[in-house]
């Protein structure tokens, strides 16, 4: 559009002095110009408007009356206001130029004296003696809003990454303290009751030495007491507190999936989400839930990374789904076409430090199952009838309670 109106701009600078008067006067081309959505403005080479278009009127609140007929400065802040005539001077003395023919980020000042931040784009025509200048402005005030907006929302992401972590983090901490409590409370009660043994045994030879029966017992009462820490350990990882709130199952997901798209991308892998729109809400800690999830899908993304790369774009996606189930419960499943799980592999793919990974601690899926348990739910999987696994999730809704 641009370009024709370049050439209608060249046609009429055939008779220069009445070009202003044919401008205005020419029906066709006062639509070309208003139908544009940046603004366009013409100037002589005296830096005087003779033409601007609505655009320009919208974006620095002058009428068109009050743009043409005066220099161009008075849409510049200082200190190009100032310095504008001697730029157009050299320029037509010498040809230098650093905008005309190009383009560039500028500051333009509105009628109220705001400025706006604007790209313009400056092009030269003309005829015989007369020199024109055109001028395209493109408002970059909603572009720089877009920029904000993904800055902020890419420091949230990070933030949520951090956070992720940190949770995952504890989360092993608290899983390897549970299994070590239980590993080491077997000793413990087997050390209480050769004791107890013992002392009985001692106890009924009338001869023993008083200082053992003592020790023994003693020995006792301290298995006794570490495994009452043992026991309370235990009890405060199952019921530690969260930070829950009501949370849209939805939203949580489609976070967790802007999180892990980079690494679906590197590994040809897409990610297809198949969301069921206002499903109720649910009480949760949303930082746990989204931790679960991004484990799932992780897992989901690493089975297909194992596979030969040449698939089908079918056999290279995670569907991520979201449903009612049942009137009280949401279900959000991810379903790959990997490898899936091996037979043996399927008794013990919830024990803690199991693992199918040459490089995993077997932590992952044993602590999604106690986040999700601790939310009064379900965490299981089962095989697709065409391959690979679904892993799913089942979450009372906030309507249920936990």
């Amino acid at each position: 559009m641009y370009i024709g109106l370049l050439w209608k701009l060249r046609s009429l600078s055939q008779d220069a002095p009445a070009t202003m008067g044919i401008l205005a006067s020419d029906d066709r081309f006062n639509a070309l110009l208003d139908a544009a959505v940046d603004g366009i403005f013409v100037i002589s080479s005296a830096g005087i408007i003779e033409v601007a278009n609505e655009a320009v009127e919208r974006m620095l609140g002058y009428s068109r009356e009050e743009l043409i007929g005066h220099n161009i400065k008075l849409l510049m802040p200082s200190p190009d206001r100032e310095q504008h005539d001697d730029y157009l001077r050299r320029h037509l003395e010498t040809g230098h130029t650093s905008i005309i023919g190009t383009g560039r980020e500028v500051s333009a000042q509105k009628k109220s004296g705001e400025q706006l931040q604007i790209y313009l784009s400056v092009g030269k025509y003309e005829h015989e003696s007369n020199v024109k200048f055109v001028g395209i402005l493109q408002d970059l005030s909603s572009l720089k809003q877009v920029r904000e907006n993904l800055q902020r929302a890419e420091e949230e992401i990070r933030d949520l990454v951090n956070r992720l972590a940190h949770s995952s983090r504890v989360g092993v901490m608290g899983e390897m303290a549970a299994s070590i409590a239980h590993e080491v409370n077997q000793p413990l009660t087997a050390i209480s009751l050769y004791a107890q043994a013992a002392a009985r045994l001692v106890g009924d030879d009338p001869d023993a030495d008083g200082d053992v029966v003592s020790s023994l017992q003693k020995i006792n009462d301290q298995a006794l007491r570490a495994g009452d820490i043992i026991h309370s350990l235990r009890t405060w990882i199952r019921e530690q507190d969260t930070q829950r709130e009501e949370s849209e199952c939805n939203a949580l997901i489609q976070s967790v999936v802007e999180i892990v798209s980079m690494e679906a991308r590197n590994n040809d892998v897409e990610i297809e989400l198949d969301l069921e729109p206002k499903l109720p809400t649910i009480v949760c800690d949303p930082v746990q839930i989204q931790q679960v999830t991004l484990n799932l899908i992780k897992n989901a993304i690493d089975a297909l990374a194992e596979q030969d790369e040449t698939g089908s774009g079918e056999t290279r996606k995670v569907r991520v789904s979201s449903r009612h189930s049942g009137a009280d419960r949401i279900q959000v499943t991810v379903q790959d076409r990997g490898p899936g799980v091996a037979p043996e592999a399927k008794e013990k793919l919830f024990d803690t430090f199991f693992t199918t990974k040459a490089a995993g601690m077997g932590m992952g899926l044993a602590i999604c199952r106690t986040i999700i348990q601790a939310h009064g739910g379900t965490l299981d999987f089962r095989d697709n009838p065409d391959g690979g696994a679904s892993f799913y999730f089942v979450l009372p809704t906030s309507v249920a309670g936990p």
